[in-house]
């Protein structure tokens, strides 16, 4: 099985665990939030690679995690959200505290439209907040730390690294010349950055935005993945998020 293929029957097979539990509802067994996890990248970064590495990883390790864990990109956020198979999350359960925060204010504006109403965007935007509030999951990309900074039990990831080895990596996934991997690596980058400014008002690099920026230079992808992972169990244990009701 390829990896792309592999990632997306991870992520079927998490979906029909966690929807047979019929959250959002308060679960008597379980104490606790379960903890997510929004990365953002440079692209050529291996974002797809750490974020595959890092379920892999943490449904081995993370002995919390009943279902394991699945990851969401791009792609897969729009299969969830063609193919209905959210959970039936309310709008009181996703709707953001009262916060300063541009992204907020964004997001309590959207889910006060009617569904019919909404752009591809707010679709996804709400698909990323009811899976992170479902937990267990990775979102990859499309935001997923500002349209969350207010839910308690995700943990946000920036990765990062040099321009030209960034840009190797590009010309080996795109087939590109790496001259013109580099032009197409920029891109990608402005395109994020302008994805993010225009639907949420925030700077894709702003450091405060995140709990951990790694750089990918430096590590290789099964470390990077070890280091989150590791992080994140650390982090939701000494948390221990409370259910609400």
């Amino acid at each position: 099985m390829n990896p792309r293929k592999q990632i997306q029957t991870r992520m079927d097979e998490f979906l029909r665990c966690r929807l047979a539990e019929d959250h959002p509802g308060p679960c008597p067994q379980r104490l606790y939030e379960r903890p997510s996890i929004t990365i953002s990248r440079q692209a050529g970064a291996r974002g797809l690679e750490v974020a595959a590495k890092l379920v892999d990883y943490l449904t081995q390790f993370d002995e919390t995690a009943e279902h394991g864990w699945a990851m969401f990109d791009q792609s897969l956020l729009a299969k969830v959200i063609e193919n209905r198979q959210l959970p039936p999350c309310t709008r009181e359960y996703l709707t953001p505290v009262v916060s300063p925060q541009p992204a907020h204010e964004i997001v309590q504006e959207f889910q006060r439209l009617p569904t019919d109403q909404w752009t591809l965007f707010h679709h996804s935007a709400n698909a990323i907040r009811c899976l992170c509030r479902l937990g267990n999951v990775i979102i990859l990309g499309r935001g997923g730390n500002f349209l969350t900074q207010d839910l308690p039990n995700v943990l946000h990831v920036r990765l990062v690294g040099d321009p030209d080895q960034r840009s190797r990596v590009v010309a080996a996934e795109s087939d590109l010349a790496e001259d013109k991997a580099g032009e197409y690596r920029e891109s990608l980058d402005v395109a994020r950055a302008k994805y993010v400014k225009r639907h949420l008002n925030r700077e894709i690099d702003d450091s405060a935005a995140y709990h951990l920026t790694i750089n990918v230079s430096r590590l290789n992808p099964s470390t990077t993945s070890r280091i989150i992972g590791d992080s994140v169990i650390e982090w939701a244990g000494e948390r221990i998020l409370p259910m609400s009701a």
